[in-house]
């Protein structure tokens, strides 16, 4: 199954013409999205494969929730 996705993903990513395309480029704007679309932490960290408090620690200042909060 690993070895079909990464197929995939090099025909999509030399289809996309995105210069040095690699999966983990693209984490961040997952995370973001998710984020700015009502995910919570524990969804990125679910999608990622980190904990809740790596995920905060990295992505908490991309939560519109939690900025409105702090605001």
């Amino acid at each position: 199954m690993v070895n079909t996705a990464e197929r995939t993903l090099r025909s999509v990513f030399e289809r996309s013409g995105v210069k040095d395309a690699h999966p983990h480029k693209f984490r961040h704007t997952l995370a973001t999205e998710t984020l700015a679309k009502g995910g919570t932490m524990e969804d990125v960290a679910t999608i990622l494969g980190i904990s809740e408090a790596i995920a905060a620690k990295h992505y908490a200042k991309w939560s519109p929730a939690r900025q409105e909060r702090i605001d």
